[in-house]
């Protein structure tokens, strides 16, 4: 459960991180403006890993798939 929660959360973050280093890219951006795109970026991972978490947690935990 931890290691494919790990796995697709860092593919989140990868893909968020790439969109958020295109548009850094595109719009040309200083380091200022880079790190408010980055932080706007972090906010959709952080919830998404959340998400990704606890259905997994859930997943696991429900007795109905078990196996008994």
């Amino acid at each position: 459960m931890i290691g494919m929660t790990l796995f697709v959360v860092t593919e989140i973050a990868a893909a968020l991180g790439a969109a958020a280093w295109a548009v850094v890219g595109a719009l040309g951006l200083a380091a200022p403006g880079a790190f408010v795109v980055y932080a706007i970026a972090a906010v959709p991972t952080v919830v998404l890993g959340w998400i990704v978490a606890r259905l997994a947690y859930l997943a696991e935990t429900d007795p109905d798939t078990m196996a008994g």
